[in-house]
């Protein structure tokens, strides 16, 4: 359910949060969406730049003001992209989401489509915690058989998350959370081999 991973990222985070901040404060010129309305089955919305990524907000998992982005804009802030997808190759990387959030996130499965779900297509993730303003803050997994599995938020450090499997994120209220979430249409058990076979991965600003 959870794997720590030896990623190193050294990125600007500053130049990531302005042009995040500045897409956000323009939010409603974008299109909007519900995803429910186009198959997912929890309810999000999404704000669509015209092919350059898009805005996703959600309430419904607690955290105020939640608004996740992906997209090429995202991918251009980081020189080492390409190091990355080459690291990656062999695996279905679907690309990054800069994701930020307010307090508590309850417990759930990260959304697919109904049609996804129905044929049983697999999503994990790995989430590289950026920052935390809350130094207890932490992910809990559960398994089918009532075991759980926990991660501490400490910034630097990175773990693949099976997002299929029910999990939270144990946050003070109010507090920031700053994650880079990596997104595969893999199983957690392939990404976790994946990883063991290709060793550490640095990836820095040139």
């Amino acid at each position: 359910m959870q794997k720590q991973c030896d990623i190193t990222i050294n990125q600007d985070w500053n130049k990531v949060r302005n042009l995040y901040q500045t897409l956000v404060a323009k939010k409603d010129t974008f299109k909007k969406e519900s995803l429910s309305e186009a198959g997912f089955d929890h309810d999000t919305v999404r704000y669509c730049m015209n092919g350059l990524g898009s805005l996703m907000t959600t309430n419904y998992l607690g955290s105020n003001n939640w608004i996740m982005w992906n997209g090429i804009l995202l991918e251009n802030c980081f020189l080492w992209k390409k190091k990355a997808r080459e690291y990656f190759n062999g695996l279905d990387f679907m690309g990054y989401v800069w994701n930020p959030s307010i307090g508590a996130v309850s417990n759930h499965q990260d959304g697919m489509t109904k049609e996804d779900r129905a044929n049983n297509v697999k999503f994990c993730k790995i989430n590289y915690l950026v920052s935390t303003e809350d130094l207890n803050s932490k992910t809990i997994s559960y398994a089918e058989d009532g075991s759980t599995m926990t991660y501490n938020s400490v910034p630097g450090t990175a773990w693949l998350l099976d997002i299929l499997k029910p999990h939270e994120v144990v946050n003070g209220e109010g507090k920031l959370r700053e994650l880079l979430q990596f997104e595969f249409r893999n199983s957690f058990e392939e990404v976790a081999e994946h990883l063991d076979k290709n060793g550490p991965l640095v990836l820095e600003s040139e």
